[in-house]
């Protein structure tokens, strides 16, 4: 009975976790932008992607990406990542820009901003070069 009630909870908890939002934990492993930006460079720079084909840039683009005016979209296309999550910024909607210690930081959803805030410094070293 007590194995019962306890794998009923387990997957309550998943179900919760997969509707609230971010799939991903916190504390799993996402590499730092450097290994991101080095994969990205041996398949073609993004940026060079967008002023030599516009139209194939903007068909690859993340829906969420698109809802976001010209500088601000640079600025999350040049950051990738949430660092919270792991998730391409503008696969789950238009990411959240957030002010940490004076430096602007992109976040795929609502829900990784409280963990943002509270160990900035653990996930600003995620978007150190």
């Amino acid at each position: 009975m007590r194995t019962n009630l306890a794998t009923s909870v387990t997957l309550f908890a998943a179900f919760l976790l997969v509707v609230a939002g971010c799939n991903q934990s916190p504390d799993s492993d996402i590499p730092p932008q450097s290994e991101t930006q080095n994969s990205t460079a041996a398949s073609g720079d993004v940026e060079t992607s967008v002023e030599s084909e516009p139209t194939a840039a903007a068909d690859s683009m993340p829906a969420g990406l698109k809802e976001l005016d010209a500088d601000d979209r640079t600025a999350a296309m040049q950051q990738k990542v949430c660092p919270v999550s792991g998730q391409s910024l503008g696969s789950m909607g238009a990411p959240k820009k957030i002010d940490v210690d004076g430096q602007s930081v992109w976040i795929c959803c609502d829900s990784c901003e409280e963990k943002l805030l509270a160990d900035p410094q653990k996930y600003l070293a995620k978007l150190e070069p």
